[in-house]
């Protein structure tokens, strides 16, 4: 077995994890269930699996792994992923579906509504979140959880992984 740099795992599983995410959400997408709270535990599922999967590579290729080392492949792994999801959702707003934005704006009416907010409480959230209704910020925030979620995931998993 070859020795691994943590970069190099980092990319590898980062662009497996990204990919294993825009399949997922292609699925939900043509399941009519993108727009939905299942959603998100998918998303944090591939997370959890593609840092998991990535530090139990880097650990066999190298036959060690310390904390640090696990941390820099989860991190990079969160990196790579976040790229290839934030693009992804870029393009399924502006070219897979235009509507969608407005789709997710009913979306998010329908489930104000359905906690029991007036019209007028949901017309003033509707007004104040406008400015945040992009999508560019839909997919800044699909990056930024895929970054988050790979952190926090090889904070845990390193801890446990790591070599003693």
């Amino acid at each position: 077995m070859s020795n691994v740099s943590t970069t190099s795992a980092g990319m590898r599983w980062g662009l497996i994890t990204g990919l294993l995410g825009i399949i997922m959400t292609l699925l939900l997408y043509v399941a009519n269930l993108y727009l939905s709270n299942m959603r998100s535990w998918f998303v944090l599922l591939v997370i959890i699996v593609g840092v998991i999967l990535g530090l139990r590579s880097f650990k066999e290729q190298n036959n060690f792994m310390t904390y640090g080392q696990g941390l820099g492949v989860g991190i990079v792994i969160g990196l790579f992923s976040s790229i290839l999801a934030a693009g992804f959702t870029y393009a399924l707003y502006i070219f897979i579906d235009p509507d969608l934005m407005e789709n997710s704006k009913l979306w998010a009416e329908e489930k104000m509504f359905a906690r029991g907010l007036g019209e007028d409480q949901i017309e003033q959230a509707m007004k104040l979140s406008e400015p945040y209704m992009s999508e560019a910020i839909f997919a800044f925030g699909e990056g930024l959880t895929y970054i988050v979620g790979a952190f926090f995931c090889a904070l845990i998993a390193s801890a446990i992984m790591k070599n003693k």
